[in-house]
């Protein structure tokens, strides 16, 4: 069954969205350049800030669109709700350059650097196939694809929660090794990548719930 976003103004909408997942997606170069050369060069946080920055430009226009557009009332919230929600990848990743950053500078010693780099970099990869996949879902054409896509998203999701619990096993083990402040950072870092990946998950979930909706 063919889902019917060629009415109106959803197929600009997720057009829209496509592009920001795409762009989204310029994030892991730098994320993973960040974790892995831990350089206090500020051109990868200055280029991570300047793609917030443009999706806050983009994800409040496109809500404003969403409002005084031509869209179908029934998908109104859920389509605002998934815009807010790219956003927030976009603003993760900044907090996460910024914490990273923070420890360059103060030359803060972290324990175990290089095993959670590895954890580190592994979640930002199933991010990045998150996204991609996310913007397969988004040119859809059938409920089947939606439903196939979406669960993808949903299995790398839980990889993902493989590696954020494997990560902090690893550090409860070895909390002896660890100040208040490398704890912190882990565990700020952790969390943070733990969220884009429920936040791409859960914007799955609303595509799927907007697809059910068009379609019927």
């Amino acid at each position: 069954m063919k889902v019917r976003f060629l009415v109106a103004g959803e197929k600009g909408i997720f057009e829209r969205l496509k592009a920001l997942a795409d762009k989204a997606r310029g994030e892991t170069p730098l994320a993973t350049k960040l974790f892995q050369e831990r350089s206090s060069d500020p051109s990868v946080v200055g280029s991570m800030r300047a793609l917030e920055k443009e999706s806050d430009e983009l994800t409040f226009k496109l809500s404003e669109d969403i409002m005084d557009g031509a869209i179908n009332p029934a998908v109104l919230r859920d389509l605002l709700h998934l815009t807010d929600l790219m956003d927030s990848v976009f603003d993760d990743y900044y907090f996460i350059a910024r914490e990273v950053n923070r420890t360059v500078i103060s030359g803060i010693e972290l324990p175990m650097l290089d095993q959670m780099t590895k954890t580190f970099v592994g979640m930002v990869n199933l991010a990045d196939r998150q996204l991609d996949t996310l913007g397969k879902l988004l040119e859809a054409n059938s409920m089947d694809e939606v439903r196939s896509y979406r669960n993808v998203i949903e299995k790398l999701e839980e990889d993902g929660d493989d590696l954020k619990d494997s990560g902090f096993d690893e550090m409860y083990e070895n909390r002896k090794l660890f100040d208040y402040f490398s704890f912190q950072h882990y565990t700020e870092v952790l969390r943070k990548l733990d969220e884009i990946e429920d936040g791409v998950e859960d914007m799955s979930d609303l595509i799927l719930a907007i697809a059910n909706t068009i379609s019927r």
